[in-house]
């Protein structure tokens, strides 16, 4: 992670296909479609209470809020431009 960020490479963090894999584990181990995985994913979900509170949102896209919250992690994927 440090490595990719100081080339400044976010598919570490936003490589799409890490998404996928537990659908298609899920698939190899029943013998279904990936359908079959997200509704049996909703109904674990609604048959439960959320198990983290995960307290107040904040926008992530802006960057003050970014630096305030994350300090390690937009230190190092947003590094301050020197002036």
């Amino acid at each position: 992670m440090i490595e990719a960020a100081a080339k400044q490479n976010d598919y570490v963090i936003f490589y799409e296909e890490v998404g996928y894999a537990a659908g298609q584990a899920f698939d190899r181990v029943t013998g279904t479609d990936t359908c079959e995985f997200y509704e049996a994913l909703e109904r674990r979900q609604t048959d439960r209470e959320p198990a983290v509170d995960l307290g107040e949102g904040f926008d992530f896209d802006d960057e003050e809020q970014m630096r305030q919250r994350l300090p390690r992690l937009t230190a190092l994927l947003m590094p301050q431009e020197s002036s």
